[in-house]
């Protein structure tokens, strides 16, 4: 039988039944649809899983103890297994392991934030043992263990040594003030 999309002559297993397009060019072509049509997609999915939500919820539990090792239990039995999976795995695809890893790490580069560089100077200058982390803190004098607050970012090792409570109530007031400068 000839296919009217493809114009390629097939055996009839490769037709659904009362049809004159072969089932790769129609499956193609209902990718295509979906592709195109994202949001309808979507908010058919979402209606029918509202409309059939116990069914929905008796497949997800069926596939899940059909997978043993999505189980928190069976992870934790198994976790030497899992281990010795995931170094041979490792050893077989270094290559692509390494490129998943530089990847994943060059993203995050992209994404660091100017809060997140200055965090982790100040972790690094405490590690080095160049900047040291005070008792208590320095509005309330109260003894904790304290959190480095920076008035600016760009001045990562300037930090004020504040409790938890005081940290928020700073954070808490800087959002105010901007918000009131943005209205």
């Amino acid at each position: 039988m000839l296919c009217k999309k493809c114009a390629v002559d097939k055996d009839n297993e490769e037709f659904s039944k009362g049809r004159r397009v072969c089932k790769k060019c129609a499956s193609a072509k209902c990718m295509e649809w979906a592709k195109n049509n994202a949001e309808k997609v979507l908010e058919n999915s979402k209606r029918y899983r509202e409309e059939n939500r116990e069914k929905c919820r008796k497949r997800c539990l069926e596939l899940y103890h059909k997978q043993p090792w999505k189980n928190k239990k069976w992870r934790e039995e198994n976790s030497e297994k899992q281990k010795q999976y995931q170094k041979k795995y490792r050893e077989k695809n270094i290559k692509e392991v390494r490129e998943r890893r530089s990847k994943s790490n060059r993203e995050k580069r992209i994404h660091e934030t100017p809060q997140g560089v200055a965090r982790k100077a100040v972790y690094m200058a405490i590690k080095r043992g160049d900047l040291e982390r005070a008792n208590n803190c320095q509005m309330c004098n109260k003894e904790c263990k304290s959190e480095a607050h920076h008035g600016d970012y760009n001045k990562t090792l300037e930090v004020i040594w504040v409790c938890k409570p005081c940290h928020g109530a700073i954070h808490m007031a800087l959002n105010r003030k901007a918000k009131e400068h943005g209205k």
